[in-house]
């Protein structure tokens, strides 16, 4: 957080340096901050890496669910097979899993529904549910594959080396 802080105060100080305070100055300001915090500090700039692509992958997943909800509501009969899904957690934080429950919600189709815990691990679970259930471990494996990884990343508990 500290860092991020200071990237905002390169990107003001850019903005001083070149005495515009509209977007783009600031933008690159900004941009040019990142860089060079990224440089002296790489955990820094992964975590920002990171950030954009879960970014990017949201957006996509929300583009690919939309297309494939509104075929399926214009074809002459509807082939819902709707269905709850519990997914294990490694998100721990409350903001971590607040995350991973927004875009999962975002995401046309899905609908983050209850947070439980599992009785024998005692580990968290969210309870997902889906007008197109298919394999409930496809789904896990997607969620788990995408968003909560780079969630994970994001906020430096990462799983990638």
């Amino acid at each position: 957080m500290m860092l991020f802080a200071l990237n905002l105060l390169l990107a003001f100080l850019w903005a001083i340096l070149f005495r515009s305070t509209d977007e783009k100055t600031l933008i690159i300001g900004f941009l040019v901050g990142y860089g060079i915090l990224a440089i002296f500090n790489r955990s820094y700039g992964r975590r920002g890496r990171y950030l954009v692509i879960f970014l990017v992958n949201l957006v996509w997943q929300v583009i690919v669910s939309s297309i494939e909800l509104a075929w399926t509501l214009v074809q002459p009969t509807l082939k819902l097979s709707p269905g709850i899904v519990a997914i294990p957690l490694d998100v721990t934080h409350d903001f971590q899993i607040a995350a991973l429950a927004s875009a999962i919600t975002l995401t046309p189709g899905t609908l983050s529904v209850d947070l439980g815990r599992d009785k024998t691990t005692g580990q968290d679970v969210l309870f997902v549910h889906t007008i197109f259930m298919g394999d409930p471990q496809k789904l896990r494996e997607q969620i788990k594959g995408s968003f909560e990884r780079y969630i994970l990343e994001i906020s430096h508990e990462g799983v990638i080396n």
